[in-house]
C-alpha cells in the first residue's frame, strides 16, 4: 500500500511540474556535440542566430515523440546555416546512447551528451525539472520562449518563428558545399552499394588517413582515424547500419592534402 501511495505521489508531483525555464537571462555554455564538434551558446548568438534547445533524455517517452517535431524545424529553417541554430541537451545518458536515439527518433541536429558533453551539468543550470523543456533564446541572449511544450508544427511553427522574423532555408545540400571537387585519385566502388564499400586511396599501406563520412545534411556520420591501409592503398567498410540515401567522404592524406568523393547507398 505504501508503495503504491509513492507512486500516487510522483504521478501527481510530476503533473505539476511545468516544462519550463523559470527565467529569462541565458546561461552561457561551451562544450561538444557527439560528434566533437563545439557548440558554444553565446558565440553562436553573436552572430544574430536565434537557438532552440531542446532539453531530453534518451529513455524520455515524450522526448521520442517530440524529438522528429524539432528536427522537422532544423531542416525547415537551414539546418543551423540559417537565422535558427537548434541543439539537444542530453541529461544523464553517454554520447553512444544519444546517437542511438538520434538514430531511432530521427534527430539530425546537434546533440550534446549529458555524460562525455556536460549536458547534465548544463540541464541543471537552466534548473530543468521537467523533460522534454523545449525554449528559444534571441541573439541579445534573453529566452523569448521559456516552454515550448508541445512543440508546434506546420502553421504554427511558421506562425511562432514569424513572431522573431526567423526565415525558413533550404538546407537539402547544407554542409557539403564546401568539400570541393572530387578526386579521380580517391573512388569509392561499388557505387551504388548495399553497404559494403571499397574506398581506393591515394596514398600506399604506410600513408597515414583520416576519414570522415558525411550525409547530405552535413552531419559527420562516421568518423575514422590512422586508418590502416592495404598495400594498394584500399580499405573496406562496412555502412549497411547507414540509412539508404547519398553520402559524402573527405579524407585527409598524411596530414596535408584533402581529396573527396561521394557514393550512394541503395536497397
Amino acid at each position: 500500500m505504501k508503495k503504491v501511495l509513492l507512486i500516487i505521489f510522483g504521478v501527481l508531483l510530476c503533473a505539476n511540474i511545468k516544462a519550463q525555464v523559470n527565467f529569462t537571462d541565458a546561461i552561457d555554455f561551451d562544450t561538444k556535440d557527439i560528434d566533437g564538434k563545439e557548440v558554444n551558446l553565446f558565440k553562436i548568438l553573436e552572430e544574430g542566430k536565434y537557438v532552440l534547445i531542446d532539453f531530453f533524455f534518451t529513455t524520455c517517452g515524450p522526448c521520442q515523440y517530440m524529438a522528429p517535431r524539432v528536427n522537422a524545424a532544423y531542416e525547415a529553417y537551414g539546418c543551423n546555416t540559417g537565422d535558427l541554430y537548434v541543439v539537444g541537451i542530453d541529461h544523464g545518458n553517454t554520447d553512444a546512447q544519444c546517437r542511438l536515439f538520434d538514430e531511432q527518433f530521427g534527430a539530425h541536429y546537434p546533440t550534446v551528451s549529458g555524460v562525455q558533453g556536460g549536458g547534465t551539468g548544463i540541464c541543471m543550470n537552466y534548473g530543468i525539472m521537467a523533460y522534454p523543456t523545449i525554449i528559444l533564446i534571441a541573439p541579445n541572449k534573453k529566452i523569448v520562449e521559456t516552454s515550448l511544450n508541445p512543440f508546434p508544427t506546420g502553421h504554427g511553427l511558421k506562425a511562432l518563428f514569424d513572431k522573431y522574423n526567423i526565415e525558413e532555408k533550404d538546407c537539402t545540400t547544407t554542409g557539403v558545399e564546401n568539400l570541393g571537387s572530387e578526386d579521380v585519385s580517391f573512388s569509392a566502388t561499388p557505387n551504388p552499394s548495399t553497404g559494403n564499400i571499397t574506398m581506393h586511396f591515394p596514398t600506399q599501406k604506410n600513408g597515414k588517413v583520416d576519414m570522415d563520412v558525411i550525409d547530405i545534411n552535413g552531419k559527420i556520420v562516421k568518423s575514422y582515424k590512422n586508418l590502416t591501409l592495404s598495400n594498394a592503398g584500399i580499405k573496406t567498410f562496412d555502412f549497411s547500419e547507414l540509412n539508404k540515401g547519398l553520402y559524402f567522404v573527405k579524407a585527409l592524406i598524411n596530414d596535408q592534402e584533402v581529396k573527396t568523393t561521394k557514393f550512394l547507398l541503395s536497397e
